[in-house]
């Protein structure tokens, strides 16, 4: 009876075995169903008539290297179109591809007959010259692409726009054995390209490699804006007078999947070049007018706490600046007089009109607006009034009681702050000291990790709990 049993609880264990056995390997093959008609999907939306797809694309370029002799060389043409998003939002996604159809037949007239193109991803088109044409035949094409580019696009049937490329070449065998190296040193000519402003041509060379870093980063921030990896951390800014909290300046991290959390330092340069950091500016500007929302649900003593972006020099040379930013409170109903427009490195870019008029404006919209307060010089005082700055931030350092000069500065900025009835900040506070030394002076606002380091929104709440208790 013993046996009985012992073979029935095998029977019963061996059974559960097979069917997890069954279970896992029914999942594992769905997930590989699943991904293979993602594959075939995405190849779809991407084939445009009269030009093969990306999957045709590596299978023809792989066939020929598999097929040629060692001495053999062929060259690729990667076309990547400049700030196209901007123009798929302006106009749809319908007109934008009509816009790559057209595209794609003039870059067809332009190219021999034996020449291969595909679009190999969105905005992107990788050309194939077999070993007929030589290097100076690869580069003066890539050229004609280039200049068949800054002629008028038509949109819409009648209406012209603008539109330039970045455009990369490079050569079989010396810039890779392979299509997978191949492209990749593609795309490191194109963020050189990029790197320059666009509207240009590279052809790959091994140094620029050696900026391996960057250019990873560049290829995975399109990702990262999808899979909605970067977050905005909170730096308390707080009132040392009555101790209380005024704000939170929100500072840009990047999650990233494998290297954890990114300061800015690491990618927003890159940002800059791509014209990504327009996109920051949208998505930071929503962000903090949901946090808003939510630090008011959480507990009434939020209302009047005010929250902080930090905006570039590229960002306010936008002239759309202004009209997306409104249409953005208006949408989520968000309340300007609560938000902080901080900008950096001011004083290099004042005299820029564009910037100048879109800070006025902004200003007018309702956003209080900061700047930096220790690179502003003298004369740049008298203008800030017509800006309507409402903020000065200074970076603190120990003041050297023999330097007069900064001692003579710092009285003047404050001067002008107080008579102007303005607001002051100072940052990067490390310790007791340093806020002591500052409230001599009659500051009464601070930031800095004597406080606390950025925090998540989560740990918004906890933090406040803390800081009141002390």
């Amino acid at each position: 009876m013993a046996i009985l049993n012992a073979n029935r609880g095998l029977d019963i264990f061996l059974t559960i075995v097979i069917a997890i056995v069954i279970i896992v390997g029914t999942y594992f093959l769905a997930r590989l169903v699943i991904r293979d008609m993602k594959k075939a999907i995405d190849e779809r939306n991407l084939l445009i008539e009269g030009i093969i797809s990306k999957g045709d694309m590596n299978s023809v370029i792989s066939s020929y290297i598999s097929r040629i002799g060692p001495g053999t060389r062929f060259s690729l043409i990667y076309v990547d179109l400049d700030k196209f998003d901007d123009l798929a939002e302006a106009f749809g996604n319908k007109e934008a591809r009509k816009i790559l159809e057209n595209i794609a037949k003039r870059f067809k007239k332009i190219l021999p007959g034996s020449a291969k193109i595909s679009r190999y991803h969105g905005d992107e088109f990788l050309i194939f010259l077999n070993n007929q044409y030589n290097q100076n035949a690869a580069a003066e094409y890539g050229f004609k692409l280039l200049d068949e580019l800054r002629n008028k696009t038509k949109v819409q049937g009648t209406t012209e726009i603008d539109l330039t490329g970045s455009v990369a070449v490079c050569h079989y065998p010396m810039h890779g054995k392979n299509i997978k190296l191949l492209v990749e040193s593609l795309k490191i000519a194109i963020y050189q390209a990029k790197k320059l402003g666009g509207n240009t041509l590279k052809i790959y060379s091994d140094e620029f490699a050696q900026d391996s870093e960057t250019v990873e980063y560049f290829y995975q921030i399109k990702h990262a804006i999808e899979k909605r990896e970067f977050q905005l951390y909170y730096m308390p800014i707080i009132n040392q007078k009555d101790k209380t909290i005024y704000g939170y300046e929100a500072l840009l991290r990047w999650n990233h999947p494998t290297l954890g959390v990114l300061a800015p330092h690491k990618f927003i340069n890159i940002m800059e070049q791509t014209g990504d950091i327009h996109w920051v500016g949208n998505w930071g500007l929503e962000s903090i007018i949901k946090a808003s929302y939510e630090l008011k649900a959480l507990n009434p003593m939020y209302s009047n706490v005010k929250l902080s972006i930090n905006l570039s020099p590229k960002q306010l040379l936008n002239e759309k600046i202004v009209l997306e930013f409104s249409k953005t409170i208006k949408r989520l109903k968000g309340d300007p007089n609560q938000i902080i427009l901080e900008v950096g490195e001011f004083t290099l870019f004042e005299k820029q009109e564009q910037i100048f008029e879109n800070l006025v404006k902004l200003s007018h919209l309702g956003f209080s607006i900061a700047v930096d307060g220790f690179s502003i010089d003298l004369a740049t005082i008298n203008r800030l009034d017509k800006i309507n700055i409402d903020m000065e931030k200074i970076c603190y350092k120990p003041l050297d009681p023999e330097e007069t000069n900064e001692k003579r500065y710092l009285e003047i900025l404050l001067n002008y702050v107080k008579e102007n009835n303005k607001l002051i900040v100072v940052e990067g506070v490390e310790n007791k000291d340093a806020v002591e030394s500052m409230l001599k002076y009659g500051i009464e606002l601070y930031q800095g990790y004597y406080f606390t380091q950025p925090i998540p929104f989560i740990e918004i709440q906890e933090f406040t709990r803390m800081f009141l208790e002390r």
